[in-house]
């Protein structure tokens, strides 16, 4: 889940820094890879004020960069293996409460399955409403051993 980092951490030492990144990228006519830069205007590691054992990697892209080579990014940098399925769950930041046994229901649902299928989780990114609720389930995994994959796209800044 990403959350706000202070500005000091995470902002201010990665604001000018531009990387290029080879990502492979598959050529679908003869099937070769071939590497293909990709604008990464920061990346690194984010830790959470509120506990400071949990960190989480970030990227930071231009808006124009493609969507395939985001993709084999994550796949390349972070998870080593393409996801069977891809669960976008959206909502409002708002607050609300949800009823217990919906609540549990939910819970255990979201982790049978992106336990059972090795999903990639993807939210709006924010600490609030349904995608705050969504990274407390994705905490209690009982696996460490397989973790679920929460990817959260917010905006910069």
């Amino acid at each position: 889940m990403m959350a706000a980092a202070p500005r000091s951490n995470v902002y201010s030492e990665n604001m000018n820094k531009r990387l290029s990144v080879t990502v492979p990228i598959l050529d679908v006519q003869s099937g070769n890879k071939f590497p293909e830069p990709m604008c990464v205007k920061s990346h690194g590691t984010i830790t959470f004020p509120d506990n400071k054992s949990h960190q989480a990697k970030f990227i930071r892209i231009l808006k124009t960069a493609s969507v395939t080579h985001v993709k084999e990014y994550l796949i390349g940098e972070w998870s080593g293996e393409r996801p069977s399925l891809v669960i976008s769950i959206t909502g409002g930041a708002k607050e609300y409460n949800m009823k217990p046994r919906l609540l549990r229901a939910f819970r255990r649902g979201l982790l049978k399955v992106a336990r059972t299928t090795g999903a990639w989780i993807i939210t709006g990114g924010m600490n609030r409403g349904i995608m705050k609720l969504v990274g407390e389930i994705i905490q209690t995994n009982p696996d460490r051993s397989r973790p679920i994959h929460l990817i959260g796209i917010a905006t910069w800044g």
